[in-house]
């Protein structure tokens, strides 16, 4: 049987009152039909809201940027080591912060890599990652310090972003060096041909420990597949021993690649399919855009779901569309959600858009909630 965990996070959102799930979208429909629903509440703003997607009540999970990127990158460094972010970035001729405006590809990525190992101590160490994203351990280190995220250190110059507190004269200098370093190498040296800004800058921060977190495998009874393109919530899924797939193929908005969406749907194990995509179109109000990807899931992902079913091949489906954090918290539900399952198909006519959260008599979970309750019951659907 499988047991599928779809999630779309922002899929119905709206805009004047009106959802992109009124446009045309058949098998959205054709699963509500045969479903029963519910909605998806709010919970507390948490410092790990990917928590949620895994079942886990979020204020429960307190782990650093570099925790959760150390571990989706495969490592387990010694206890009571400190794990950093290390971003690459640019710095120009005047030392002031920037993105990137072309990340580099797999052979320019292998050549700044080998130059960066060579910024290793016997204390700090690098743990190679992709594009702009990696890792940096600092054994016995300490975690009384502040550091500055890449996306808030951007427009400064380098000397007001340092990190500060223990350990400030080690990083600065992995910081100087990898200036010096990086910006000679043969890839930089092409950057500055094609008027492209240099990747010259390894920038550490979200300093963390990495502290135990529950084993929901074997809470739960059950190994599950969490398929999205989230480093973080990649993470976290190995902490708790779960297994998080590959993450390339998710892209970026518009660009995730739905027959690799459809593959992993297959899996024997439970799977968790997050497809996140929405949350930046939304964040930028790209309605149209929105429509359109939903339009592709609706006729690339569920279309064949649903062609697969049948007596041999039964699915039990849990669809969520949890919605935005743009408005003041409440207890009045922001999300819709149905429960598929192809062995018991319901009769329902309760229209699956923004009219269900006017429907009262529906159940009301939050999104952990939904989560968990699904996830646990994985090991008796399987």
């Amino acid at each position: 049987m499988s047991t599928i965990l779809l999630i779309l996070p922002n899929g119905a959102s709206l805009r004047e009152d009106e959802s992109v799930l009124r446009t045309k979208l058949p098998h959205f429909a054709r699963l509500a039909e045969e479903s029963e629903l519910f909605l998806i509440r709010e919970a507390p703003e948490s410092a790990v809201p990917e928590a949620e997607y895994l079942g886990f009540e979020p204020t429960q999970i307190r782990l650093s940027d570099g925790v959760l990127t150390v571990a989706a990158l495969g490592v387990d460094p010694p206890d009571r080591s400190v794990h950093f972010h290390l971003s690459l970035l640019s710095v120009n001729a005047d030392g002031v912060i920037g993105p990137t405006t072309q990340r580099p590809n797999h052979s320019d990525l292998k050549e700044l890599l080998a130059a960066a190992e060579r910024l290793n101590t016997p204390r700090l160490t690098l743990v190679p990652g992709e594009e702009l994203d990696h890792g940096l351990v600092w054994e016995d280190g300490s975690i009384d310090m502040g550091t500055v995220a890449a996306s808030n250190a951007f427009g400064n110059p380098v000397h007001k972003v340092l990190p500060e507190g223990d350990g400030e004269k080690m990083l600065r200098r992995y910081i100087d060096d990898s200036v010096e370093l990086l910006g000679g190498l043969d890839i930089n040296k092409r950057r500055v041909d094609q008027e492209l800004p240099k990747l010259n800058l390894l920038w550490p921060w979200g300093q963390g420990f990495r502290e135990r977190v529950p084993n929901l495998a074997l809470n739960r009874g059950q190994a599950v597949r969490i398929e999205s393109g989230s480093t973080r919530l990649a993470g976290l899924a190995r902490l708790a021993g779960y297994l998080p797939g590959e993450r390339a193929w998710h892209g970026n908005g518009l660009n995730v690649d739905l027959d690799r969406a459809l593959a992993s749907t297959r899996s024997t194990l439970p799977t968790v399919l997050l497809l996140d995509g929405l949350t930046s179109l939304r964040a930028h109000e790209r309605l149209e855009e929105m429509a359109w990807l939903l339009a592709q899931v609706d006729q690339q992902l569920l279309a064949p779901l649903m062609r697969q079913i049948d007596a041999a091949h039964p699915m039990k489906l849990r669809l969520l569309l949890p919605g935005t954090r743009d408005r003041p918290a409440s207890a009045s539900p922001v999300g819709l959600a149905l429960d598929y399952d192809s062995r018991y198909r319901q009769s329902n006519g309760i229209p699956f858009d923004e009219r269900m959260l006017e429907e009262r008599r529906l159940p009301v979970r939050t999104l952990w909630e939904a989560c968990d309750e699904f996830l646990s019951s994985a090991a008796l659907l399987s």
